[in-house]
């Protein structure tokens, strides 16, 4: 029966040999040949229940991100026959450059016809040559995006900079990233502290193969989370005066940054670094360098955001509550001092009994009201025993103010400062506990994505024995319903997963990976992925290869089982990463470390079969593993990790 109204590509391939023939009838061998090439075709098409071939022309799309006036969009080819719903082109999208950590901050959640009238639900309501707006939410952003461009704000200088600023002129030329070497760029944390009044605020951010790849990008991304005054950053120096003038520049010894506008000059007094500011700049003050890695604790370790960035630090010496408060809460001592907020020991007068108060300022608030609300909103929904539980929050004179349980223990890290290394049998106990409280918010698509020591706080059951309590969720997040990953850049450097530096996409086993990092260094006294020279982008390349061991004799006394379990919760692939509640029901954590010899002895064989575990520690590294205060050791090698919700 022939197929009416429609002129298949079978149809299409026979009337051209038609034409062939009427036209060039005498060819033989050409007509021939012609149908030989039909035939071919035609075998080669997808044949559909009707016998008709199907051959479906690709839709020409390209795509842009929500309020990103500089991208200029991506082209895109939909094939509707390989991508049927809006899951899989969200999560294809979300692997290329489209998912830009600042204009797209929780992923692609929806897309958006260019001029905004019409939200896109199914791939049929794509059209040919159409443009398409990708947004992380439900505002639709109106800006002329068939306009978008690039801006030049790549500078460079004639002649070679004099420290006499002052006497030289600046010759501005515009070089194209094209032409930039990208061999040399590698994962590291640079510092840039905006110019002004002191103390100033000071912005961190992860510079890798993706967020790197040319010098404008890196300048355009450092604008959006510095934010000054004068508009866009034009100039930047090393504290030691030096202009950076090429994305290599970004990738030498200085790690601090001064940051200017166009019209804005540089003076002396910016690169002197204030007191206040001194720890939170965390610039090196160490070269030691040595071959092997270091096997002691890192400094505190406290996580930084770029979307909370450039915080105001806090006056300790300004300790009250507001009226409101004051009549209820009488103030103790203050417990906590962090990036964002400090923390109070109170006494409320109603229950008489100890909280903790937790107060984020006024000039910390500006402008990320909702991500605060987000972590409001994260601690009002759970409820477990071992999870800091809110009692009550306030907003007062712009301020937020939580009231929370106070745990008089304080945290595992200052725990373990004290003791140096905890037995097997606390360190089960605070397993179990901390694997409970992740399958408990896992199951809710809750991700905590700053597991560490310093986020555990230390508790006592009727029977004195230890156990742990999950705290401080202010970079939680709820997994994304759509896209089902999560491409954000946060947390610690020592208990980042390489996942999340990858910037591959991540999900709840980030926590997972975090837990085993603790449970390696609670045992020893030392995490497993160090930095050798006191350097980031050391630490992270270790992190990214995934290789560490269980050196001798700091693991001499630590059982087999326990290795098996490290082994299954620091695995660079999170798909063969242990789950929470794989680990929980792991025959070690199972029997709280009880387990039979012949299970030990399996274990032993799997470790011996994964891993080198006979790398002896020299004696200067035992001693220090023992010996050497935390307090001791250089700050980078805990220097914060600043990242963007």
């Amino acid at each position: 029966m022939p197929n009416s109204g429609t002129n298949t590509a079978g149809d299409s391939m026979t009337s051209s040999v038609c034409a062939m023939e009427t036209e060039g009838g005498n060819n033989a061998e050409e007509l021939a040949e012609s149908q030989d090439v039909v035939s071919e075709m035609q075998r080669r098409c997808r044949i559909g229940p009707s016998g008709y071939p199907h051959l479906q022309k690709a839709k020409r799309l390209r795509f842009y991100r929500n309020g990103d006036q500089y991208f200029k969009g991506l082209q895109y080819a939909l094939q509707t026959d390989r991508v049927k719903s809006m899951q899989p082109l969200m999560e294809e999208l979300m692997k290329t450059i489209i998912c830009d950590s600042t204009a797209l901050p929780h992923g692609i959640r929806h897309i958006f016809t260019i001029d905004g009238t019409q939200r896109i639900t199914s791939v049929d309501q794509f059209e040919d040559g159409g443009g398409y707006v990708c947004s992380s939410t439900d505002a639709f952003k109106q800006v002329d995006y068939s306009r978008a461009a690039e801006p030049n704000w790549r500078l460079t200088l004639a002649n070679r900079y004099n420290r006499h600023l002052e006497t030289k002129k600046l010759a501005l030329s515009v070089v194209e990233p094209s032409n930039e070497r990208t061999d040399f760029v590698f994962p590291r944390i640079i510092k840039v502290i905006r110019n002004g009044v002191k103390p100033r605020r000071i912005s961190r951010h992860l510079l890798n193969k993706k967020t790197a790849k040319s010098f404008d990008q890196v300048l355009r991304d450092l604008t959006s989370v510095v934010k000054l005054d004068s508009g866009a950053i034009r100039k930047l120096f090393t504290l030691s005066g030096r202009q950076v003038l090429t994305l290599e520049d970004f990738f030498r010894d200085d790690d601090v940054f001064v940051a200017y506008g166009g019209n804005e000059r540089m003076a002396a007094d910016d690169l002197l670094v204030a007191s206040e500011e001194h720890k939170w700049v965390a610039a090196r003050t160490s070269k030691l360098r040595r071959m092997s890695r270091r096997h002691v604790m890192p400094n505190r370790n406290e996580s930084l955001r770029q979307d909370r960035s450039g915080s105001v630090i806090p006056d300790q010496n300004e300790q009250r509550l507001p009226l409101e408060l004051d009549g209820r809460f009488q103030l103790v001592r203050l417990i906590g001092d962090g990036n964002t907020a400090v923390v109070y020991e109170v006494i409320d007068k109603v229950n008489n009994d100890n909280r903790a108060m937790k107060v984020i300022a006024q000039e910390n608030v500006i402008g990320k009201e909702h991500l605060i609300e987000m972590e409001l909103a994260i601690l009002q929904k759970i409820d477990h025993t071992f999870i800091i539980q809110l009692y009550e929050s306030w907003f007062i004179e712009n301020s937020f103010y939580l009231s929370l349980e106070l745990i008089e223990l304080g945290d595992l890290f200052e725990h373990l400062r004290r003791v140096n290394r905890v037995p097997e049998r606390d360190a089960v106990r605070m397993m179990t506990c901390l694997g409970q409280a992740l399958e408990y918010i896992h199951e809710l698509g809750i991700v905590h994505r700053d597991v560490k020591l310093e986020n555990l706080l230390i508790v006592k059951d009727d029977f004195g024995e230890l156990g742990v309590k999950l705290a401080d969720f202010g970079l939680a997040t709820e997994m994304p319903q759509d896209c089902g990953v999560l491409t954000t850049l946060c947390g610690t450097p020592t208990y980042v997963a390489p996942e999340v530096l990858n910037k591959t996409g991540y999900g709840c086993k980030v926590d997972i990976w975090a837990a085993g990092v603790i449970l390696y260094a609670i045992l020893v006294g030392f995490p497993p992925f160090q930095s050798s020279d006191n350097t980031e982008q050391d630490l992270f390349a270790a992190i990214l290869s995934g290789e560490f061991n269980f050196p001798s004799p700091s693991f001499d006394d630590i059982s087999w089982s326990v290795r098996h379990l490290i082994l299954c919760l620091i695995q660079t692939d999170p798909f063969l990463r242990y789950s929470a509640g794989e680990l929980l029901r792991d025959e070690y954590i199972a029997n709280l470390g009880d387990v039979d010899q012949e299970y030990e002895e399996w274990a032993h064989l799997f470790v011996r079969s994964k891993m080198h575990t006979g790398e002896e520690e020299t004696p200067y590294e035992y001693y220090t593993s023992r010996r050497t205060s935390m307090d001791e050791l250089s700050e980078s090698a805990g220097a914060e990790f600043t990242f963007e919700r």
